[in-house]
């Protein structure tokens, strides 16, 4: 499948897609935009257990220390809604983009939080399992 992106200054680019990483990543982001609380161990469906996941916070190896980086999530926030809006993929790599809202805990009574991002995913060939996950969004928001 080829996808063509015109620029604002008329510059074209051609984006070859996988069916095989666009699928992994269709399935990833689906298993993502579903998972709550009591749905955080289901993440080995999409993930390879040496999985190497870093955000702005964060940095681990093993999906056992992904899931808890998730479970923590859960405990302080609620409300928590991950839409993907986009998603691109190219061999074995993937990038969705990606709208993430919630409500702390602790501060139950302000406006949700609205994250905007987007990561990085890499899959394995055989097995189509993420063997990497990369988020890139504006911590400084916070501050």
């Amino acid at each position: 499948m080829r996808v063509s992106l015109t620029g604002s200054m008329q510059h074209r680019k051609t984006i070859r897609m996988n069916s095989k990483a666009y699928a992994a990543l269709a399935r990833y982001s689906a298993v993502l935009e579903q998972l709550d609380a009591g749905s955080v161990a289901t993440l080995y469906q999409v993930m390879d257990p040496r999985i190497r996941f870093r955000d702005p916070f964060s940095e681990v190896m093993g999906i056992d220390r992904v899931q808890l980086i998730f479970a923590k999530l859960f405990a302080d926030c609620s409300g928590i809604r991950f839409k993907v809006t986009e998603r691109f993929a190219n061999g074995s790599q993937g990038i969705m983009v990606w709208t993430m809202s919630y409500q702390l805990r602790r501060w139950p009574k302000r406006d949700p939080w609205v994250i905007n991002g987007l990561s990085q995913v890499s899959f394995d060939p055989v097995t189509g399992l993420a063997v990497q996950h990369v988020d890139h969004w504006d911590a400084g928001q916070f501050y």
